[in-house]
């Protein structure tokens, strides 16, 4: 038997290299887009999430792990991101994790990204936005924040490409926390305010973003009757990415004319959407409920002509290992000078966000 080659040695990266190497913002919500549209066409494969929560002992923290390959593809991705969320009061960022590539044909490790959990909180802010784009409404009076932490500010910096509305509504559990995220907001140009209470950014704002690692809803369908009529809502919920979060009541989720998941298995599963799906006021089939991917890559929804002043429309975001391949394969590709194989024609998500008249 002839003697094995050596693995080719394996690059590793710190978080500081990989942010220097990050697409500029409009390709990487072009490419994440597409991440969404290959995935619900079936041409990412993920495995199931792994979901790991230190409850048991005494400590306020979760970790998940995921990995995904598209076909066709040069690379697969294995990614741990983990999330402790007292880490602030000892003054460290509550993110960590890393992102692994391996070479899809032989299997070998190619690459670490020990990007701190900084990739996947990214990926999350611009998943948010895509379903800002498509689904805000036209002139929202203020954006919401419900939640301060690492995503919260994330989302300052996103949000200019989903939405010209730069007055912003900021509840957190710590009204300090709050205040603090207000006062980065208006240095960053937004005319920003603390709430009182989460009801209260939902009845000041018309596009929302729920943003913490709840364990009870933070919003209920009692608050969404007290907006009262005439003002379109989107709400997009980032925070239920494991079996027992929850950040919305399930009758409030009930309420919403379309329902967005970014995938409809993981949402149904542990999502906000599990939580409707067991109070029997969502149903697997609902003829509302659409993948992000079919929403960017269809008509559906998109028209914004059509949207009442009444409309809510809801995003159900757990976060899928395609957005984390494709942005791991495209910052590693930029650290090492690695030309990825060329994917499958762009898809129509351009031309009907541009329908919307948003700008790319």
């Amino acid at each position: 038997m002839a003697a094995l080659k050596p693995c080719p040695p394996v690059a590793v990266f710190t978080l500081e290299q990989i942010q220097k190497e990050l697409p500029p913002p409009h390709a990487l919500l072009s490419l994440l887009a597409d991440s969404f549209v290959l995935f619900s066409q079936g041409q990412v494969v993920l495995a199931p999430p792994s979901h790991l929560s230190f409850a048991a002992a005494g400590i306020n923290a979760d970790c998940c792990v995921k990995f995904a390959y598209a076909v066709g593809g040069a690379l697969w991705v294995g990614k741990v991101a983990a999330g402790f969320y007292d880490n602030p009061a000892a003054g460290l960022p509550s993110s960590c994790g890393l992102m692994l590539l391996f070479d899809q044909k032989l299997g070998v490790p190619r690459g670490i990204l020990l990007e701190r959990g900084f990739l996947t909180d990214l990926r999350t802010a611009y998943a948010a936005a895509l379903t800002a784009r498509a689904l805000a409404p036209r002139a929202a009076r203020a954006v919401g924040l419900i939640g301060a932490g690492t995503i919260a500010r994330l989302l300052l910096d996103v949000l200019p490409l989903a939405t010209q509305c730069r007055a912003l509504v900021v509840w957190a559990r710590r009204e300090a926390a709050a205040e603090e995220l207000c006062a980065l907001a208006r240095r960053a140009g937004w005319e920003a305010a603390a709430a009182a209470s989460p009801a209260r950014v939902l009845a000041e704002c018309d596009l929302v973003f729920t943003c913490t690692p709840s364990r009870a809803p933070l919003l209920t369908a009692a608050d969404l009757r007290a907006r009262g009529e005439g003002h379109a809502l989107h709400l997009c919920a980032l925070g239920a990415d494991a079996e027992g979060k929850q950040e919305l009541e399930p009758a409030l989720v009930a309420r919403a004319e379309l329902l967005v998941a970014d995938s409809k298995a993981q949402c149904l599963a542990f999502g906000e959407l599990s939580h409707a799906l067991r109070a029997k006021l969502v149903r697997e089939d609902d003829a509302r409920l659409i993948e992000l991917g079919e929403l960017l890559s269809s008509r559906v929804a998109l028209q914004r002509g059509d949207h009442t002043d009444t409309r809510f429309t809801l995003a159900d975001s757990t976060g899928i290992g395609a957005s984390d391949l494709a942005i791991a394969q495209a910052v590693y590709a930029n650290l090492v000078n690695f030309e990825l194989p060329s994917g499958p024609p762009r898809h129509q998500w351009r031309n009907s966000l541009q329908a919307t008249g948003a700008k790319l």
